[in-house]
């Protein structure tokens, strides 16, 4: 990925992994969000029953554990 690259995902499709500081103002707001993958979405919905990005998946797996 490149930066200032835009990439698209359809909404709805995936439930991508976010920073959770302030995720539910921008909820509210209905405020854009990056993911770790690098889409910008505006979080609306139950994400628990949409399948997982495998991209944000992957990179979390990598983020050091507690």
């Amino acid at each position: 990925m490149e930066a200032k690259q835009l990439l698209f995902s359809e909404p709805g499709k995936f439930s991508h992994y976010t920073h959770r500081k302030h995720l539910a103002g921008k909820t509210f707001e209905g405020s854009g969000v990056r993911s770790m993958c690098g889409v910008y979405f505006v979080p609306s919905q139950d994400h628990g029953a949409l399948p997982t990005c495998s991209t944000c998946e992957e990179m979390y797996s990598l983020l050091p554990k507690e």
